[in-house]
């Protein structure tokens, strides 16, 4: 795996919310995203964009019952 260096300013906002961070790392980049994805399209469709996405790194990924009760994930 490669080690990634991101440099970024997310500022979002929706429904009186507010959103202002500076993601270092991939892991907080991709925090970032799902939540503002389960934001915009509820759990259910992101949970489904998340699968679809997933699905064109690994070939054998199907999603079924792998991520049920993830708190990445439920909303």
């Amino acid at each position: 795996m490669a080690r990634v260096f991101i440099a970024a300013s997310v500022k979002a906002t929706w429904q009186g919310e507010r959103l202002d961070v500076t993601p270092t790392t991939a892991d907080q980049m991709a925090a970032v995203s799902v939540r503002l994805l389960i934001e915009e399209v509820g759990a259910e469709k992101a949970r489904k964009v998340m699968r679809k996405e997933f699905a064109r790194y690994r070939r054998d990924y199907r999603g079924s019952g792998r991520d049920e009760g993830s708190p990445l994930l439920s909303g």
